[in-house]
């Protein structure tokens, strides 16, 4: 039994580390909410994941398919539709907020660039597109299949 536990124990270890890193992608990187809000001349897109609150000045923004935009995964998390971490391609380094497969690749004020992609997104674009909103709350749905 002792040798068994003893050649069993490295690979329990690695599936332990593989869980807790995808664990730590997917806290930090799926947004549960997004926040535009309108201030003075510029929006303020707010997205909140579970471990943390990010705050992005829009200086520009447009639809964008993930092939298009996320290239090479740097650091992250990949499979299905979830595209999470920082990503290179067509336009440099890009951080991933992506679980669907249409987003918008956003440019904040400091020349940073994310990608945001999920369900609803199309709420975020009219909301950010509509200045007589102060603000609107987005709550992020996921994919559902209903079959």
């Amino acid at each position: 039994m002792i040798p068994l536990l003893v050649v069993l124990t490295p690979f329990l270890l690695i599936i332990l580390f593989v869980a807790v890193k995808m664990k730590h992608y997917l806290d930090e990187y799926i947004p549960r909410r997004v926040i535009v809000r309108h201030e003075g001349d510029g929006t303020v897109l707010f997205v909140e994941t579970k471990k943390k609150n990010i705050r992005i000045t829009v200086k520009d923004f447009r639809r964008a398919q993930p092939n298009e935009v996320l290239e090479v995964r740097v650091n992250g998390l990949a499979f299905g539709r979830y595209r999470l971490g920082e990503y290179r391609g067509a336009y440099g380094y890009v951080e991933s907020y992506a679980i669907s497969n249409s987003g918008l690749l956003i440019e904040d004020a400091d020349g940073k660039r994310y990608y945001l992609a999920f369900d609803n997104i199309h709420e975020a674009v009219d909301a950010m597109m509509d200045d007589n909103k102060k603000e609107k709350v987005i709550e992020v749905r996921r994919f559902h299949h209903s079959k």
